[in-house]
């Protein structure tokens, strides 16, 4: 299985025969460029496996090999498809180099509703526990918090 990533792009470029944007359309606010370095990747990695290996050992559970990594900026979403089945229970684990609220993590089940989350979030670290009514593809959306610019993060997931 591998994770999915939607992402907008934009093409900042203007034809020279179309006139410049005018200044109230141009207003929109600037994220700040954050170049991802290898000490953040380590400390989210560090983080998630961390967590997921205390899940693991604490309640027999299996680590999925499967993860998800990267930075969120500005107004992006991530959308991260999981396929899990009915009776199973499920921790999703996230990693941060930051602190974790600065991502929202939500839900959804088979049927695109919101499925109830529990987070217990604790020094770069948000574990959610899962247990889905119906077998089939559900999905998690990653996105910023109002007032975050920046995140880098790594989610792995755990079932029994």
């Amino acid at each position: 299985m591998f994770f999915c990533v939607a992402l907008l792009c934009t093409s900042s470029s203007v034809a020279r025969s179309q006139a410049p944007p005018k200044p109230e359309a141009a207003k929109k606010a600037e994220v700040k460029e954050v170049e991802v370095t290898d000490e953040m990747r380590h400390r989210a990695r560090a983080r998630t496996l961390d967590l997921a290996h205390a899940i693991a050992t604490a309640g027999n559970y299996k680590r999925r090999n499967n993860y998800w990594e990267g930075a969120i900026r500005g107004d992006d979403i991530i959308i991260l498809p999981l396929q899990f089945f009915a009776g199973n229970d499920y921790y999703i684990a996230l990693g941060t180099d930051g602190p974790t609220d600065a991502i929202a993590v939500t839900a959804f089940d088979t049927a695109g509703k919101v499925m109830p989350l529990v987070p217990d979030e604790r020094d770069g670290r948000l574990m959610l526990n899962v247990k889905p009514k119906k077998s089939g593809a559900h999905f998690l959306r990653l996105r910023l918090r109002k007032g975050s610019t920046f995140a880098y993060g790594v989610l792995t997931y755990l079932y029994r």
